[in-house]
């Protein structure tokens, strides 16, 4: 008799946060009923970005779960030819901590080997919304996003600065030990929807923006200051691969500040410890 298999269950990403170093004071923001909200292209249900780092057998599977988390499906199963199960993990633990599928709350998976040399995996998510909830967050998400984009020169600098802008004046920082540990402080619901965020927060909203305008942008998870905490990485009009921490920037006392952390300094950079930098190319 065969031995019963078991889901694993993928380790939930853990919520980053760092102490900023001043509380702004933030103006009150009103949202459109779900009825007063026309339903049009705002609402896009296909993944925004791919991460850069796969195999084209890898970024299938990826778009497959991601099409599938859009589709709230209770179960999706695939067939693939990776053996190493450590990548099919990766793929999975990407799509389920991509900066846009914020309605995902859980993940267990499990994989047989079939005698062909092929693997079949079933995946069983578990979210935190109906599709309904979820439809009217990526409505009000896309809403501001588009708003943010439409106010930038349409450069990837731009509309990191547009941004960092809205965020600022939107989304103050959460200091509650309690609240701020929250799993929508960490995702697009807190930045653009509750007004309230930590660093995973603000660095996965700004990803979202750039991804929304067809631009590539990387989630940087690391440490910076001795605690945790997550900034971002793009390419500029020009190039240049450019650092920039939101959550600083937000957080800063001046303007010069501000433009500081939006394209910081090599040696800045430097000082930071880089746990992973998850880049995701648009198209």
């Amino acid at each position: 008799m065969a031995d019963e298999r078991k889901y694993e269950e993928l380790p939930q990403q853990e919520n980053i946060y760092l102490s900023a170093n001043k509380e702004q004071p933030q103006d009150a923001i009103e949202y459109q009923p779900m009825d007063s909200i026309e339903l049009s292209s705002e609402l896009e249900l296909s993944p925004l970005g791919l991460p850069s780092d796969f195999s084209q057998e890898e970024i299938e599977i990826y778009k497959t779960v991601l099409q599938d988390f859009y589709d709230m499906q209770e179960t999706i199963q695939f067939t693939c030819n990776i053996t190493q199960t450590e990548r099919i993990a990766e793929v999975l633990r990407r799509a389920y901590t991509s900066v846009e599928c914020f309605w995902v709350s859980k993940l267990q998976w499990m994989h047989t080997e079939t005698e062909n040399g092929t693997v079949e995996c079933s995946v069983i998510p578990q979210y935190s919304m109906s599709r309904e909830e979820r439809d009217h967050a990526l409505l009000i998400i896309n809403k501001h996003v588009n708003y943010i984009i439409q106010k930038s020169d349409g450069t990837p600098e731009s509309i990191m600065h547009e941004a960092a802008e809205w965020l600022f004046a939107h989304a103050e920082y959460d200091h509650d030990e309690q609240t701020q540990l929250l799993k929508s402080r960490a995702n697009l619901v807190g930045a653009f929807i509750d007004g309230k965020a930590v660093c995973a927060g603000y660095s996965r909203a700004a990803a979202y923006c750039l991804l929304r305008a067809g631009y590539s942008a990387a989630y940087c998870v690391g440490e910076a200051g001795g605690v945790c905490h997550a900034w971002n990485a793009y390419v500029d009009s020009t190039g240049r691969l450019v650092f920039a921490d939101v959550t600083y920037a937000v957080t800063a006392n001046d303007d010069l500040m501000v433009e500081s952390f939006l394209d910081m300094e090599a040696e800045t950079v430097s000082t930071r410890i880089t746990d992973s930098e998850d880049w995701y190319f648009a198209g």
